[in-house]
């Protein structure tokens, strides 16, 4: 169901793109890229309560095929570098205050570099929505992240292996 999910919002995203792309790569410059692969974390990641949060600064490196990108194909490699922030954070400003959140399965924010497009994300449950905080040489999109369980990962355990499904739309540099 969450695969059948993810893959509905990557369709919904790439055809709501699919008008630009018919412009040449040199009248816009933006590139809209699709892939699956795995994502790495320099820390177990666990569900809240099950274990510590991800400290700020763990990294998490994807491998994505992002070479399926449509104006300019395999130009920006494989690999999206990041690493996790402080997490979430929450405070009730009532006197029972809330615990601070921090970096667990389903909930997380960090930011990453793709091919040299920075962005940050923030995650909901599976999904991780990245956006830039600026338009040029940004990256904008999807992706849905699951323990990889064929290889024994799990957030109440520490998953340290996702698959990732997702697509990114790479803005150019102005």
């Amino acid at each position: 169901m969450k695969r059948r999910l993810g893959v509905a919002l990557v369709s919904v995203l790439a055809a709501a793109l699919l008008p630009f792309t018919a412009a040449p790569a040199s009248a816009f410059a933006a590139d809209v890229c699709v892939g699956q692969g795995t994502a790495v974390t320099g820390a177990p990641v666990y569900y809240y309560l099950f274990g510590p949060t991800v400290p700020a600064g763990a990294s998490a490196n994807f491998t994505l095929a992002i070479g399926g990108c449509l104006l300019d194909p395999g130009a920006h490699g494989n690999n999206v570098n990041g690493a996790f922030d402080r997490g979430l954070v929450h405070v009730d400003p009532t006197p029972f205050g809330l615990p601070v959140i921090g970096n667990y399965c389903g909930h997380s924010e960090g930011a990453i570099n793709a091919s040299g497009h920075s962005a940050r994300w923030i995650s909901a449950a599976s999904l991780l929505v990245i956006y830039s905080p600026q338009v040029s040489a940004g990256a904008f999109g999807v992706v849905n992240a699951v323990p990889d369980a064929l290889a024994g990962e799990s957030c109440t355990t520490g998953a340290r292996q996702f698959l990732v499904t997702g697509a990114l739309i790479l803005t150019p540099p102005l």
